[in-house]
C-alpha cells in the first residue's frame, strides 16, 4: 500500500512540473508590441507591421506580382517603434486580392518614433536615401538577399552598427557613387551616438571610392575577412578591424590595396 502511495505521489509530481513548463514562462509568453522596449537582441523578433500601412508603387524589375514599398501612410509614421516590413503585400485588383512580393524598399524615412527597421529576405534592392531622419533609429537588419542599395542611406539616422549582408554586390548610386559608407562615418564621429561597428562581407569588392578628411581617422570598428576589401580599405583609413570568418572575393582591380601599398610606401619613405 505504502509503494502505490509512493508511487502515486511521484506521478502526479511528474504531471504538475510538466504542465507547469509545458506552458511556458512568462517572460517567453509575453508578445513584443509597440510599448515594448527595443534593443539590439529583441528587434527582430517583433511582429510584422500591418501590410496596410505602407504605401507602395510596382517594383522596377517588370514583374507585376513585385511591389516596392515607398513609404508608411500619416499619421501612422509618427507611432511605430519598430518597422517590420513583410514579405508580401494583399494589393485589390480587377481579379480580387493578390499578395504581391515586396522586393524593394524606399521612402522610410522622417519616422518620429521608429527605433528599427527590418527588411525580409524578399527585398533584394534598397532605394537612395531610404532610412534618412529617422532621429530615433538606432538598428536596422537589412536582410539576407539585398543585392544593392542606393547612396545616403542612413544620413541623420544615428544607427548603431552597419551589418552588410553577404548577398550585397554593389552599394551606392551612380551619380555620386559609392558614399554609403562616407556620409554615416563623417556623421558619426565626434557625435554622442556615434557608429560602433560595420561588418563588410569578404564577397563585396563594390562598395567605396569614400574620401575622408583625414586618415587614421578614429571611427568604428571594421569586422571582415582577412584579406578583404573591407580590410585593405579599413587598414588605409586607419580603422581597428576584427576579423570574422568568412569567404573572400579578390577582385581584378584590388583599388584599396594599391592605396594601402601606396601609402605603406611613403611612410617606408618616410622613416628611412
Amino acid at each position: 500500500m505504502k509503494r502505490k502511495l509512493i508511487a502515486f505521489l511521484i506521478v502526479c509530481t511528474i504531471m504538475l512540473t510538466g504542465c507547469g513548463s509545458g506552458g511556458g514562462s512568462s517572460s517567453d509568453s509575453k508578445k513584443l508590441d509597440n510599448n515594448s522596449k527595443v534593443t539590439k537582441s529583441n528587434f527582430k523578433k517583433f511582429p510584422t507591421t500591418d501590410g496596410k500601412l505602407f504605401e507602395y508603387t510596382l517594383a522596377d524589375d517588370g514583374d507585376v506580382n513585385h511591389i516596392k514599398i515607398t513609404g508608411i501612410k500619416s499619421p501612422d509614421d509618427d507611432k511605430l517603434k519598430v518597422v517590420v516590413v513583410p514579405k508580401t503585400i494583399t494589393v485589390k485588383t480587377v481579379d480580387g486580392n493578390v499578395k504581391k512580393t515586396v522586393v524593394a524598399v524606399s521612402g522610410l524615412s522622417n519616422l518620429d518614433k521608429a527605433e528599427a527597421i527590418v527588411l525580409p529576405n524578399t527585398v533584394k534592392e534598397i532605394g537612395d536615401s531610404a532610412f534618412v531622419n529617422n532621429d530615433k533609429l538606432r538598428f536596422i537588419h537589412l536582410g539576407d538577399s539585398v543585392e544593392k542599395t542606393g547612396g545616403k542611406l542612413f544620413i541623420n539616422s544615428p544607427i548603431e552598427f552597419i551589418d552588410i549582408p553577404d548577398s550585397m554586390q554593389h552599394m551606392g548610386n551612380t551619380l555620386n557613387d559609392y558614399t554609403l559608407l562616407n556620409d554615416q562615418i563623417a556623421q558619426s564621429i565626434g557625435s554622442d551616438r556615434p557608429l560602433k561597428y560595420i561588418i563588410i562581407p569578404g564577397t563585396l569588392t563594390d562598395f567605396s571610392n569614400l574620401y575622408l578628411p583625414a586618415p587614421d581617422t578614429k571611427g568604428p570598428i571594421i569586422k571582415t575577412p582577412k584579406g578583404s576589401e573591407g580590410e585593405k580599405w579599413a587598414k588605409y583609413w586607419g580603422f581597428k578591424v576584427e576579423y570574422i570568418k568568412g569567404k573572400v572575393v579578390t577582385p581584378e582591380r584590388s583599388f584599396w590595396g594599391e592605396q594601402l601599398e601606396k601609402k605603406e610606401a611613403e611612410k617606408s619613405k618616410e622613416s628611412e
